[in-house]
């Protein structure tokens, strides 16, 4: 299920690093503006790769996977999927599955809440966690630059509150486009 290796490649590609000022030299962007904690608050998926193009969806319809919440048949059953993409016997609440775990619907899922409980931490030494693990992260203007232990980089847009990390990977398609938007 490409959903299922995508839940998994997300949460390795948040990693960050820190400087105290953005390229300019401008004290307007510090650190300790940049510090705290964002929750995930939207997700859209667009296919084809490009998050410009005007496609996206905000969620998708299980079991037959779609992108049409129009077409899409509510059955009022679901499921917990831990992080795995296991089920989950025993949790038959969406109000009982969150954490690590996954609640989806026999029907229209929107991609926010498949990312229950994502945050991303950064503090004021540089270091960033999400979930449990941990990276570095530097500020350069609005681009804030996200390194992993294994030096794989992802790179997000910081203004005020908010972060937006675009991230390419087969979820529903072949190539896609995941524009998640983060808020502290």
């Amino acid at each position: 299920m490409k959903l299922k290796y995508f839940l998994l490649v997300l949460s390795i590609l948040f990693w960050v690093g820190c400087e105290d000022k953005d390229v300019n030299g401008d004290s307007d962007v510090t650190v300790e503006s940049v510090s705290g904690t964002y929750n995930i608050s939207s997700v859209t998926v667009h296919s084809g790769g490009d998050c410009s193009v005007d496609n996206g969806t905000s969620g998708l319809c299980l079991p037959d996977i779609s992108v049409s919440q129009s077409d899409c048949v509510e059955t009022g059953v679901g499921f917990c999927m831990n992080d795995d993409g296991d089920e989950i016997e025993g949790i038959d609440a969406e109000a009982d599955c969150c954490g690590d775990n996954t609640w989806n619907n026999m029907g229209w899922n929107t991609w926010v809440v498949m990312f229950c409980g994502l945050t991303v931490t950064f503090s004021d030494d540089g270091t960033y966690v999400v979930y449990d693990e941990s990276g570095i992260w530097t500020l350069d203007g609005a681009t804030l630059t996200m390194t992993d232990s294994e030096d794989e980089v992802t790179t997000a847009t910081y203004s005020g509150n908010t972060l937006i990390i675009e991230i390419i990977d087969a979820i529903t398609s072949d190539e896609d486009c995941a524009e998640m938007v983060f808020t502290k």
